[in-house]
C-alpha cells in the first residue's frame, strides 16, 4: 500500500468513525452494528498489518471497548463517544487531503 493510499484509508476511517459515534449517540445504530462496521479486532489486525497510524489504531481500539463501557459505566458512554469524535476530527485536520488522481472509495463496490 502506498503512503497516499494509506493516508486515504485513514482519512476515510476517521470520517466513518465520526459518523458512527454520532449515530450511536443519537440512537440511530447500536454499538453492535458499529462493531460490525468498523470497531472490531479484525479491523485492528488489518490496520496494524498496513502500518496505519497509532492514532487510528487507538481510535479503533477505543471503539472495541464501547460495549464494555455501555455495560459497566453507561454514564461514561457519551463522554467516550465525544472523545472519539474529537480524536477523529483532530486527525483529519492534521493529515493532508488525498491526491486528486484517485478513484472514489466506493468504485470497487460498484464494479
Amino acid at each position: 500500500m502506498t503512503s497516499d493510499e494509506l493516508n486515504r484509508l485513514e482519512r476515510l476511517f476517521f470520517v466513518i468513525s465520526i459518523g458512527l459515534c454520532h449515530a450511536i449517540k443519537n440512537g440511530a445504530i447500536d454499538i453492535e452494528e458499529a462493531d460490525r462496521l468498523l470497531y472490531s479486532p479484525g479491523t485492528l489486525h488489518a490496520i496494524k498489518g498496513v502500518k496505519a497510524s497509532e492514532t487510528l489504531y487507538d481510535l479503533i481500539y477505543m471503539g472495541t471497548e464501547l460495549e464494555g463501557t455501555e455495560m459497566l459505566v453507561p454514564q461514561n458512554l457519551g463522554k467516550e463517544l465525544d472523545e472519539m469524535i474529537e480524536i477523529s476530527m483532530k486527525a483529519l485536520q492534521q493529515t493532508p487531503e488525498s491526491s486528486g488522481n484517485i478513484d472514489r472509495w466506493f468504485t470497487p463496490i460498484f464494479d
